[in-house]
């Protein structure tokens, strides 16, 4: 990977965590792997489970959603039309904006857990990257290394917060009650 300098299970130095250095520009874990290369390995492994997760769960919600509301179209089903054309055609063209709102923002609350439970353990397993196991592991050196928490802390918290943004900008520019339409 380009912007990874090193493989994030390689040891690089032995034992403590190491400072910021030229060769390591976050330091070293406890192990003496990389922080940067394992915060860029740990994002990739945290975004592809939770958005795999986010979109099985908006892929089920769609097809749920559509068959309860083509229960409240009276008209367009007394029109003699297709069901599934109807769907289509009257539900699911409504409904597009919703869900790509609330699809993007369920990304960042699924990223939390995903972290939260890597952090207990129950996650992804290590020596796999991901930013809960990597503040698991670093929480013994909160006191005498604490950038060594901080980092994917902060890593962890822009992108949630970035998501968010996202998806309020997503609502904003798709739902035209916002834009004055009727």
């Amino acid at each position: 990977m380009f912007i990874a300098p090193y493989d994030p299970n390689a040891i690089l130095k032995e034992g403590i965590p190491q400072p910021a250095s030229a060769k390591n520009p976050l330091g070293t874990d406890y192990l003496g792997r990389d922080l940067l290369s394992r915060i860029v390995y740990g994002a990739r492994a945290s975004l592809l489970t939770c958005v795999i997760a986010t979109m099985a769960a908006t892929a089920i919600g769609i097809l749920l959603g559509m068959i309860a509301a083509y229960y409240y179209i009276t008209a367009a089903k007394l029109s003699g039309e297709n069901k599934l054309k109807l769907m289509y055609k009257h539900v699911f063209p409504n409904a597009i904006s919703p869900i790509i709102v609330q699809a993007t923002q369920s990304v960042g609350g699924t990223i939390m857990m995903e972290a939260g439970f890597s952090f207990l353990g129950v996650g992804i397993k290590i020596p796999t990257a991901s930013w809960g196991s990597i503040i698991s592991e670093a929480r013994p050196y909160l006191m005498v290394y604490p950038s060594y928490v901080m980092i994917p802390c902060v890593c962890l918290a822009i992108l949630i917060i970035s998501l968010n943004l996202l998806g309020d900008g997503i609502r904003d520019a798709l739902d035209p009650s916002l834009r004055g339409e009727k």
